[in-house]
C-alpha cells in the first residue's frame, strides 16, 4: 500500500516470513558488515498503520534479532508499538537503544507546503511517549520540522531539561535550518 505523503515508500507486512528473513538475515547483516554500528528503524509506525498480533510480533522478532546482532537500535515512528510493548511488561532495552519522534513541536502543513507547530493535543501526547521511553531507559532523539528561532529555541531548552537530542531540519530533506 501507499505511503501518503511519501510517493517513493510503501508499508509492507512486516509479518510475511520472508520480509523478516529478508531484514534479519540478508539486509543487517550486510549493513553491519560495512562497519556501521546502529541501525534507524524508520516506519515501525506500520504496527499503527496495520495493527494486528502477527505484526505486533513480527515487528518484535526484528527488533529483537537486530539487538542481538550488537547493532545500537533507534526506532522511529513507533509510539504505538513501543507503548504497547511497554505496557505489556516488555524489556525496552532488548529491542532498542533509542526511540526517534519526528514532529513533536512542529508539524508539516502538506497542502500549504510549509511548517508549522504542532498542534498543543499532539505535542502532549508526544511529548508523554518519548518521556515514557527515556524513563524505560531508551535514549530521546526528537526530528523536528522547522526554521523558526523561537520554536528551535523552545525545543532545544526542552531536550536539555530531559537529557534528548534534537535536530531541527530546515526541509523534507534534512537540511539545517
Amino acid at each position: 500500500a501507499g505511503y501518503e505523503h511519501w510517493d517513493d515508500e510503501k508499508w509492507v507486512d512486516v509479518s510475511a516470513p520472508r520480509w523478516r528473513e529478508f531484514i534479519t538475515q540478508e539486509l543487517a547483516p550486510a549493513i553491519l558488515e560495512k562497519g556501521v554500528d546502529g541501525l534507524f528503524v524508520d516506519n515501525a509506525d506500520v504496527y499503527w498503520r496495520l495493527r494486528s498480533e502477527a505484526v505486533f510480533d513480527a515487528l518484535t522478532d526484528i527488533l529483537r534479532a537486530l539487538k542481538d546482532m550488537g547493532a545500537y537500535v533507534c526506532i522511529n515512528g513507533g509510539d504505538v508499538y513501543v507503548t504497547e510493548y511497554l505496557d505489556r511488561g516488555g524489556d525496552p532495552r532488548a529491542i532498542a537503544d533509542a526511540v526517534d519522534q519526528e514532529s513533536v513541536f512542529s508539524a508539516i502543513d502538506w497542502d500549504g507546503g510549509s511548517f508549522c507547530e504542532s498542534a498543543e493535543e499532539d505535542r502532549a501526547y508526544f511529548q508523554s511517549y518519548v518521556e515514557t521511553a527515556a524513563k524505560h531507559g531508551l535514549d530521546v532523539f526528537l526530528l523536528e520540522y522547522t526554521t523558526d528561532p523561537a520554536l528551535i529555541a523552545r525545543i532545544s531548552d526542552y531536550c536539555a531539561r530531559n537529557g534528548f537530542r534534537y535536530y531541527a531540519a530546515g526541509d523534507l530533506e534534512l537540511s539545517a535550518p
